[in-house]
């Protein structure tokens, strides 16, 4: 009878189980998701002091230009289903307070990636199409404003199945750009992995030489208790901190193998060197936006 219960409880979790990964894995190829974010922001002439200021000119093709904002943005297929067939082209609104002076796109993964860039007589939006762009695909668009907007002023829209019409700006993560696809071993982190994964491993065989059984019950809870010695209580509790430490060393040896990271690192944006911002640069520019 007990079998029977078995066999027919590991049938049903294993139906049920099979039945949720195939749900996850049929919802998630069907998501089709285009994110703009905001790689870095620059004001070149925020700081200067205002004597400075007045005297100095500063043109672009010939407009003045009194506060000169530039902003990258890198805009990525991070959903699963290819985007393609555009009834209306991506378009970024240029605030109202600020003067569009110029905007490209200064690079494409893969490299062939067709993208067209458009700026209307008016100059007040900009407007990208592309025929395709598979998951994982993205553009890096640099915009060079007069003005400086806030972050939620920054506006996408697009017209396509599947996808809402307006795409909220989010910021890129500093660890989410790199400038090689290549894994580095971290090799201090990988001894100190093996040696705690080693040491773990030697507290255990030391407890299984150690190791005594609980008292018996027989003859009243106290009585067990007062059987049980400090000794006792080191043997039965030191499993915990070995198995913390094994698990510990053996994360830190796995960590080495992929960048010092214990966890599975989403796909990075892979850039040019000089289109990369290091996270330094990228804290001193957020502290700047923020001031």
């Amino acid at each position: 009878m007990n079998d029977l219960v078995i066999s027919l409880g590991s049938l049903i979790v294993g139906i049920v189980a099979s039945v949720w990964v195939s749900a996850y894995y049929f919802r998630r190829s069907l998501t089709k998701s285009l994110t703009p974010y905001v790689q870095f922001t620059s004001k070149p002439l925020q700081g200067i002091s205002a004597d400075v200021r007045k005297a100095l000119q500063v043109t672009y093709a010939g407009v003045p230009v009194e506060d000169f904002y530039e902003v990258q943005f890198l805009v990525a297929n991070t959903g699963d289903k290819a985007i393609r067939d555009l009834i209306e082209p991506l378009s970024l609104a240029v605030p109202e307070k600020c003067t569009l002076l110029n905007a490209s796109v200064v690079h494409a993964e893969p490299t062939g990636l067709k993208t067209l860039l458009t700026i209307p007589e008016d100059r007040r939006s900009i407007s990208i199409d592309f025929p395709l762009l598979n998951k994982g695909d993205f553009f890096v668009l640099k915009v060079l404003l007069n003005g400086a907007p806030k972050l939620e002023e920054l506006k996408f829209s697009i017209l396509v199945d599947e996808l809402q019409r307006q795409l909220p700006v989010e910021r890129l993560d500093f660890d989410a750009i790199a400038i090689s696809n290549k894994r580095e071993l971290i090799v201090p982190l990988l001894g100190v992995g093996l040696v705690m994964v080693l040491f773990g491993l030697t507290l255990f065989k030391v407890i299984y030489d150690a190791w005594t059984g609980f008292p018996s019950v027989e003859g009243g809870i106290m009585l067990s208790v007062s059987r049980v010695s400090i000794g006792n209580l080191a043997v039965w509790l030191a499993p915990v901190p070995a198995f913390l430490l094994t698990v510990l060393g053996a994360l830190m040896f796995a960590a080495a193998l992929s960048d010092g990271s214990f966890t599975p690192r989403k796909k990075k944006f892979v850039l040019p060197e000089d289109l990369a911002r290091t996270p330094l640069r990228a804290m001193f520019q957020e502290r700047d936006d923020h001031s």
